[in-house]
């Protein structure tokens, strides 16, 4: 009986081995499929080419890049840590990650714990993105070089440019650029402008009198034609009758004084005379010259001509009457003057215009300005004469 346990005993315990064994078997098999699909399906999520994960492979996928950072689309790199085109960048100290071109220290593929620790660090001075790097290709910043990164035109603002240096003119002609020397010129070859005709200001003038009085007679009218010196009208004024006569005083005042130094003068060269009475009658003289001479001015500012002060003096006239003359050959465009009228300095009379020249004043906008110079020719137009232009 003892025997007969004893097998039973052991027959029990082999077996629980043996299940063991079984399940421990299954549970490997198991293990080892779910590790092969794992390793599929990750396989399927990575990159061919870097062999990294795609949701993380900045060399792929330019939007995992760094915007603030270019890219060496040439050599598959962030500019700054393309060697190939920026030599002196290189940090002989720093070991370099060959598979992905970054340094060991920033690799996050190799070093997945630097994901934290590049998460708490503040950019530095020589941080990636803060150097200004020169393309040593094309001689220009990288950040303005079109050839390397064509890409950039699509985030320029109004007035910003990329540059493209050609590595000679003969480049420049195949590209078909030509070279010329500026000048300043119109961009534009047609422009209109609204204008308006007014008269030419150099040969237009307001006649007025230059002395107070009133208008005895109207010459001419609006329209006519007149030339220079031509009357246009008379006037009478106390002011003129004044004038003449003060000329005509200090004229014969100078006539006295004159004939008295010339008495003194051979006075004195027979030493009959004091040179004390001599003197006298020398400055005398001289005070009445001034005096004519100011008299003389005065008509000459009234308008008289030298003529008519000669004929003044002459006939001793004292009339006060004044003519106002056309200053230049022109047309009356307009009149104010009255029979009768008083008139002062500055009260119109007439409007006369040379209309043989007129201007065109345009009205051109501030941004065509520019396009507008000195010297340009113009061509007008008219609405009442469709057929002319000028």
């Amino acid at each position: 009986m003892r025997i007969l346990n004893k097998y039973i005993r052991s027959s029990l315990f082999t077996f629980v081995v043996i299940v063991g064994l079984l399940a421990s078997a299954c549970a490997n098999k198991s293990v080892e499929e779910y590790a092969t699909k794992n390793e599929v399906t990750n396989q399927s999520q990575r990159c061919k080419s870097h062999q990294l994960s795609t949701s993380a492979c900045f060399m792929c996928d330019p939007a995992l890049r760094d915007p603030d950072r270019l890219w060496c689309s040439e050599h598959d790199r962030y500019e700054d840590r393309c060697f190939l085109c920026h030599p002196e960048l290189k940090d002989e100290n720093r070991l370099w990650c060959e598979e992905h071109n970054l340094y060991e220290d920033e690799c996050i593929f190799c070093h997945p714990d630097l994901k934290k620790k590049k998460a708490g660090q503040t950019e530095t001075a020589d941080a990636p993105g803060n150097l200004d790097l020169q393309c040593l290709e094309h001689d220009l910043p990288e950040k303005e070089c079109g050839i390397c990164h064509p890409g950039l035109a699509d985030a320029l603002q109004p007035g910003e440019s990329l540059k493209i240096r050609f590595a000679s003119s003969e480049s420049a002609k195949k590209a078909g650029i030509g070279f010329i020397k500026p000048t300043q010129r119109n961009g534009l070859t047609d422009l209109s402008f609204l204008c308006q005709v007014m008269y030419n200001h150099n040969q237009f003038a307001r006649i007025t009198p230059r002395a107070t009085g009133v208008i005895q007679n109207v010459l001419v009218d609006v329209g006519d034609t007149v030339s220079r010196g031509d009357v246009l009208l008379e006037i009478l004024s106390p002011e003129i009758a004044k004038a003449k006569s003060e000329y005509l005083i200090a004229h014969a005042n100078e006539a006295l004084k004159q004939s008295a130094f010339q008495r003194k003068q051979e006075l004195i060269k027979q030493h009959i005379t004091s040179k004390g009475d001599f003197d006298m009658a020398a400055t005398a003289y001289e005070l009445a010259k001034t005096t004519t001479a100011a008299a003389y001015q005065q008509l000459r500012n009234y308008g008289f001509s030298k003529n008519e002060i000669t004929k003044i003096r002459d006939n001793r006239s004292t009339t006060s009457t004044l003519r106002v003359r056309a200053p230049f050959f022109g047309t009356l465009i307009d009149r104010d003057a009255v029979v009768g009228e008083s008139v002062a300095p500055g009260n119109m009379t007439f409007t006369i215009a040379d209309l043989s020249s007129m201007w065109l004043e345009l009205s051109i906008p501030e941004d065509r300005s520019a396009h507008v110079a000195i010297g340009d020719s113009v061509e007008a137009a008219f609405d009442v004469l469709p057929d002319t232009r000028i």
